[in-house]
């Protein structure tokens, strides 16, 4: 009985998520391919188990006790999840947004929460300027309004790259000006070299809301776990208008483990920044693909010839890669590949170097 539906219900469409089932080496998943850590492992094997007959305590507050020490905040500015996608549908349910302004291309299910939620949606560019991605200041001046909100991911997925503190500065001061609110994804800032992202820039009565991701640095997209950093008021209201016990007690447990896992990180990014160099410079001297720089562990790509029958040459041999094509601002030229062990990404290569670009 459609009458019982939402007006906006309908409108919505079906989204696609996870990684591809028949790979062999999927480099659409951008997860770390160095994890879980060790001490997950440990713990899953040996841990008594009896957290599976308790309920999750509420708000995982062991958890956001344990985040809020570690960034120098209070535990009222902290709120975990379900995974950081969570966190984000929950802001436009709690909010009474103007309208959400997302910087293309970006991650998609800022969008979709803001679909979910029928609130209106402005799309702004980044400007494309040799190797970089430069951030649309001036045509964010002319359109930010008051009770806007305004979505950023940095690093962004999926160019890789960042706006720098400086900018972050300035667009951070111009939200503040036009009483709109800044939530900014960084979900693979563990992977930079800027591991603690915004948080110095964070007050409470600073309009920044800062959403973060376990799954991608450790890789454990099984086991669902995020967090947000906000105003008191913000974080409480989202408290109160979740579902009961979105964060189930394994998890709560694992973030646990996760957060004073200090050389499992130490070792990711010693390992990353090595493999990024290494993986970039490879992929430049092969003909009709232009690598952008990063600053994560994916690369974007742009490919002189349409990238539909790369895929499916690829998918002969099992490898799955991402194609950009479904973010605005993107189209069929563009591909995503995430940064592997060195073998996987010796094979990679190996397809990429006997493609014949020249039939495409």
């Amino acid at each position: 009985m459609k009458e019982w539906l939402q007006e906006h219900i309908p409108l919505l469409s079906k989204r696609e998520h996870g990684s591809k089932s028949w790979a062999k080496l999927d480099f659409s998943i951008n997860t770390n391919p160095l994890g879980p850590s060790a001490l997950i492992m440990d713990f899953l094997q040996q841990s008594d188990r009896s957290w599976i007959c308790k309920y999750p305590l509420e708000q995982a507050y062991l958890f956001k006790e344990q985040i809020a020490k570690k960034l120098k905040v209070n535990q009222e500015q902290v709120v975990i999840g379900n995974g950081a996608a969570e966190l984000f549908f929950l802001l436009p349910r709690v909010l009474r947004v103007n309208q959400g302004i997302v910087v293309h291309p970006t991650f998609s299910e800022y969008e979709a929460s803001l679909q979910a939620a029928n609130v209106p949606i402005k799309r702004i560019f980044y400007e494309i300027d040799g190797d970089r991605f430069i951030f649309p200041l001036e045509r964010l001046k002319a359109i930010l309004s008051k009770g806007d909100l305004l979505y950023i991911c940095r690093p962004n997925n999926p160019t890789g790259q960042m706006i720098s503190l400086e900018e972050m500065v300035e667009v951070i001061q111009l939200v503040k000006d036009r009483q709109a609110l800044l939530v900014v994804d960084e979900s693979f800032i563990e992977f930079t070299s800027e591991p603690y992202g915004l948080i110095q820039l964070f007050q409470e009565d600073t309009p920044l809301i800062l959403v973060r991701s376990l799954t991608k640095f450790y890789s454990i997209p099984g086991i669902r776990l995020g967090y947000a950093i906000g105003p008191s008021w913000l974080v409480h209201s989202m408290e109160l208008i979740r579902d009961p016990w979105t964060v189930n007690a394994l998890a709560q447990q694992v973030g646990i483990i996760l957060l004073d896992d200090i050389s499992f990180r130490e070792e990711t990014r010693a390992w990353i920044h090595q493999e990024q160099k290494w993986f970039y410079q490879e992929m430049k001297q092969i003909d009709g693909y232009h690598i952008y720089p990063t600053t994560t562990n994916f690369y974007l790509v742009h490919t002189s010839f349409s990238v539909d029958r790369l895929e499916q040459e690829l998918k002969k041999k099992r490898i799955a890669i991402r194609l950009a094509h479904s973010f605005p601002g993107l189209d069929d030229h563009f591909i995503r590949l995430a940064i592997k062990t060195r073998e996987e990404n010796l094979e990679l290569l190996k397809e990429l170097k006997q493609f014949d670009i020249s039939s495409s």
